[in-house]
């Protein structure tokens, strides 16, 4: 019996357990934090193994749960999404872009997992599932590739053609070999076809442009979460021009107005080529008409965890705000409208959804309004601090054993174990 095994065993998390499978729609979970929180989630994914949504209140505690929760399942995917809207719309790291790229492809790929998303992440704007999964190739020697409309298809997809590839999120292509270096496989990959067909796939080194491993299949995924087409940018285009248009009517200045023609014409002029360019992000609610959030890509059956609700509607205070204060910076930068929006609202996620929700939080207290079908209350406090005072820790032992407490011992290896 393992360690998640003993905790399943423990009869407020039976009953909890027993509440899910009743398909009980809200209930709490109070008094749990740290790694004892950690062990109820996987408990609950090694029963159900189903999706798990695991919404934390911040990218920080986001990332913590995600190493904590790899000591004892790999089904861990985590959505990194930065809390500063300047931040994220400004840099968003390669490792970031590619653990939501793959957290979007387990998703469509209807893959069971811990999801774990921060406040952040709930918010924002993306592709629909179905847009998502049709720009995304999955090639095995063999197959055909339509030549004439790949590297368009590759530009949307997020990648920069160049004439030689350097590094990730570039392609490029001679005669009949495609060279591409995704942000999701360990090597870039070169293609050669014959005539239409895959006739070569592998691995290879890019400063020696010397081979590495040759392949049976490989999938392509895009190099951001954030994915358009070409009628959205059409469609997108013709939006812009109206917010343009009437932001030029109640512009007074001439160097404002030839500097909002400058700046919105080329944006126009390239989503009309069918470019996202690199600003697309910034003006994600007028290119997804549906304003999807990344909720849509769960199965209907998903369990959904709130961890600390009222941090999370703290977190979202905050989101907010900066949001405002960076909107209105970029309005006067003439970059932005004024009509525009940036993010889901938290609050209406939480109070209707359609998942099974269980509430984490130490208190009652600080929930709001939210009604709970079934509240579990658990007593929990860290371990002391022995410092290796083995009399000390004996005397503990025998205590809890007197109490027909369990005592678990974890430790690093065999040879601990057994001294």
């Amino acid at each position: 019996m393992d360690l998640i095994e003993l905790v399943t065993q423990m009869p407020l998390i039976k009953d909890w357990h027993q509440a899910i499978k009743e398909h009980r729609q809200r209930q709490l979970l109070t008094g749990l934090a740290s790694s004892a929180k950690t062990l109820a989630i996987a408990s609950a994914y090694r029963k159900f193994k189903q999706q798990i949504i695991v919404a934390s209140p911040n990218l920080y505690y986001a990332n913590q749960l995600a190493e904590d929760l790899m000591q004892v399942t790999e089904d861990v995917y985590i959505f990194p999404v930065d809390e500063v809207l300047s931040a994220e719309m400004a840099f968003s790291s390669p490792e970031a872009r590619a653990q939501r790229v793959t957290t979007l492809n387990a998703l469509v790929a209807n893959k069971t997992g811990i999801y774990i998303l921060p406040a952040a992440a709930l918010r924002k704007y993306l592709p629909t599932p179905k847009l998502w999964e049709s720009y995304r190739f999955h090639w095995q020697i063999g197959s055909e590739i339509n030549w004439q409309q790949l590297a368009q298809q590759l530009v949307l997809m997020g990648y920069q053609r160049e004439s030689m590839i350097a590094k990730p999120g570039e392609f490029s292509i001679r005669g009949s070999i495609l060279d591409i270096y995704p942000l999701t496989t360990p090597h870039p990959v070169r293609i050669e076809l014959f005539d239409v067909e895959i006739d070569s796939i592998r691995y290879f080194d890019v400063a020696t442009q010397r081979s590495l491993e040759n392949l049976e299949e490989v999938t392509i995924l895009p190099t951001t979460e954030l994915i358009f087409s070409k009628k959205d940018l059409e469609n997108g285009s013709i939006q812009v021009q109206e917010l343009l248009d009437k932001r030029l009517s109640v512009t007074t200045e001439q160097t404002n107005k030839d500097f909002l023609n400058d700046y919105f014409g080329q944006l126009i002029a390239s989503w009309k080529q069918g470019v996202p360019g690199e600003v697309a992000g910034m003006y994600a609610d007028i290119l997804y008409p549906e304003q999807t959030s990344i909720l849509s890509y769960f199965q209907n059956d998903t369990l959904l965890f709130v961890d600390d609700y009222a941090r999370i509607l703290e977190t979202n205070r905050q989101i907010e705000q900066e949001e405002a204060e960076w909107q209105t910076q970029k309005i006067e930068e003439l970059r932005v409208f004024p009509e525009q929006t940036f993010g889901q609202k938290l609050q209406p996620i939480f109070q209707q959804t359609k998942f099974a929700a269980t509430f984490f939080s130490l208190f009652q207290k600080g929930m709001g309004n939210i009604r709970f079908e079934a509240i579990h209350n658990f007593q929990y406090r860290p371990m002391q601090q022995f410092f290796g005072q083995m009399g000390l820790l004996k005397a503990e032992m025998d205590r809890w054993e007197k109490q027909n407490q369990t005592v678990v011992f974890l430790v690093s290896d065999e040879q601990r174990a057994q001294k």
